[in-house]
């Protein structure tokens, strides 16, 4: 059974900006957050404990079967001597087997090396195209790739490369990722609108158009979970993978408001409400943790559980079925007249009450008869006629009052 937190917590770790984070799980289960210049911090996963620190630096030399590469890979390892998967420094990244003494080498480009640190051996392998993103399982060494044209490109150390049109776009505005679970049984991957679950060998397994732009994508290394960061309303969003049901969200501000504070190195810092996450990892032991800049937070999905679905901004309905509202009583049948009850015990209409007299709407004067245009100006051609002189209306004087007595009586006189 996995071992949850009792809240989450959150640290100020480095005034540069996180670019990796890592959970790693050995007798202890680890939180490795790497910074931009190789260096690696460990927390305990539960607590935030600090446990100690690396830093790594590749090789300079691009010949594998150099001494500096034997001696190098035994070195990736973390605290409590757990294998680190992915180490990313200056000048590359590097995916190492659990053995340690086995690893995947990419320093950009379309190719990657299979070295072995025993014998020095190193095979190339790769793509014809440089990848938008990339993913590397460190089991298996197969390579996940997503290309400029949205193909996923699947490679492994023999050599074999296959490519699977899935209908994705990747365009300039929006963020392309891919990863891929230990095993390689499963590859997840985004163009930044679409999010689709594909087996190994790139067969489709699940699709979902997202109502979000997708910042960061993760993969939990079991394959069974997928972890989005809605980058329109800051967002996290939790899939399971064989399907894309949405299992959790929350506000990532919610979360760093209730989270526990470990360490701070000024009162003051806080992360802008406005910045956006620079790592993002899950596992798949309810964990997840993020980072914004230089800060870090570790959370349990308990924690993203709304109660509420239909809490989330308006971009993220879409995402979450509304919540259903039903009464607790029936309403009461509205009230009857006596008059209306007898009327329909004799099978007759109910009499309407009589309406009252509306009052006499006041009298308007009659207006004047306005005076007669001129010809030209009737909407009618003036072909050469002399202008008839505009004449106005004679106004007649007022009448005379008429006496109190002889108002509203005919003069038969007249």
């Amino acid at each position: 059974m996995a071992e949850t937190m009792d809240s989450p917590w959150r640290l100020h770790l480095t005034s540069s900006v996180v670019i990796q984070l890592d959970i790693l799980h050995g007798k202890q289960a680890v939180l490795a957050a790497w910074a931009e210049d190789g260096s690696v911090f460990y927390y305990d996963l539960q607590t935030g404990k600090e446990l100690g620190k690396s830093k790594f630096a590749l090789p300079k030399t691009d010949d594998f079967g150099d001494e500096a590469w034997k001696q190098f890979l035994p070195t990736l390892k973390g605290s409590k001597g757990v294998v680190l998967p992915r180490i990313r420094a200056k000048g590359g990244q590097v995916w190492t087997a659990d053995n340690g003494l086995t690893a995947v080498i990419y320093r950009g480009g379309a190719r990657l090396t299979h070295l072995t640190a025993a014998d020095g051996k190193a095979k190339p392998y790769g793509f014809d195209v440089t990848p938008l993103a990339l993913a590397v399982d460190p089991q298996t060494y197969t390579a996940a790739a997503l290309d400029a044209e949205g193909a996923l490109l699947v490679a492994k150390p023999d050599g074999t490369v296959k490519t699977v049109q899935l209908g994705l776009a990747p365009q300039l505005d929006l963020t392309a990722s891919v990863k891929i679970a230990r095993g390689a049984g499963r590859i997840a991957l985004t163009d930044g609108v679409v999010l689709l679950v594909t087996d190994g060998a790139g067969g489709r397994l699940a699709t979902r158009e997202l109502s979000y732009a997708c910042g960061l994508l993760a993969l939990s290394q079991d394959g069974t979970r997928v972890l989005t960061y809605d980058s329109d309303s800051a967002v996290l969003r939790v899939y399971q993978a064989d399907d894309l049901t949405l299992t959790h969200q929350r506000f990532v501000s919610d979360l760093m408001t209730t989270a526990r504070t470990v360490k701070l190195f000024d009162d003051e810092v806080r992360p802008s409400n406005r910045a956006a996450l620079s790592a993002l990892t899950c596992d798949g032991l309810e964990h997840i943790a993020f980072a914004i800049m230089g800060h870090v937070c570790a959370a349990s999905l308990e924690h993203l559980k709304l109660k509420n679905m239909s809490m989330i901004v308006p971009q993220a309905v879409a995402e979450a079925a509304p919540p259903v509202i039903a009464p607790s009583k029936p309403l009461p049948p509205a009230p009857v007249s006596k008059k209306a009850s007898a009327a329909k015990a004799a099978n007759k209409p109910a009499s309407k009450p009589a309406a009252k007299a509306a009052k006499p709407a006041p009298v308007a004067p009659i207006p004047s008869p306005p005076a007669p245009l001129p010809l030209a100006g009737r909407g009618e051609k003036d072909e050469g006629k002399a202008p008839v002189p505009v004449v106005p209306a004679p106004v007649s004087p007022p009448p005379a009052p008429v006496p109190v007595e002889a108002r509203g009586v005919q003069d038969k006189s007249q």
